[in-house]
């Protein structure tokens, strides 16, 4: 199973990345328009302490099984990467006198099926793993100097 995905920024034009996959796996995309926001980053750790506290799972205020688990779960990987990144970004740009801004990017974190296959034909798939692909990720950094000479 192949997948393309397409971004459109107006500096570059479209930009397009393949990717292929086991019909069955779990894929999380996770975009990073211009940074991940903080309400969005408490909303996901929100969300993540409501599924450990097994007293919510009970009493049900929100439904959760095992697909929003594993959603949640995965969801909260590849958001996690581009949050930790922009907060290394930050603190490398702000040390070498730059500014940086995040530019439009995404990224699947997602479950690996093997299949064994008999003349072709599927006949056990087994999960071998999770993985995380970035294609796409894009920033614009500026001097604040405004001059391309250092010094």
């Amino acid at each position: 199973m192949n997948h393309k995905m397409e971004l459109f920024a107006p500096n570059f034009g479209w930009s397009q990345t393949e990717a292929t996959g086991v019909a069955g796996e779990y894929r999380a995309i996770g975009f990073d328009l211009a940074g991940i926001s903080r309400t969005q980053l408490s909303s996901l750790k929100a969300d993540l302490d409501a599924m450990k506290d097994l007293k919510t799972l009970i009493d049900g205020a929100k439904e959760i099984n095992k697909h929003n688990m594993l959603g949640l779960m995965m969801q909260s990987n590849i958001l996690g990467f581009f949050a930790l990144n922009d907060v290394m970004d930050s603190i490398q740009s702000s040390s070498a006198g730059v500014v940086e801004f995040r530019l439009p990017s995404y990224g699947y974190f997602h479950t690996m099926l093997s299949p064994d296959y008999a003349y072709g034909i599927p006949v056990a798939v087994e999960l071998s793993g999770m993985t995380m692909d970035v294609p796409y990720m894009r920033a614009q950094s500026t001097s604040t100097k405004m001059s391309r000479v250092r010094g």
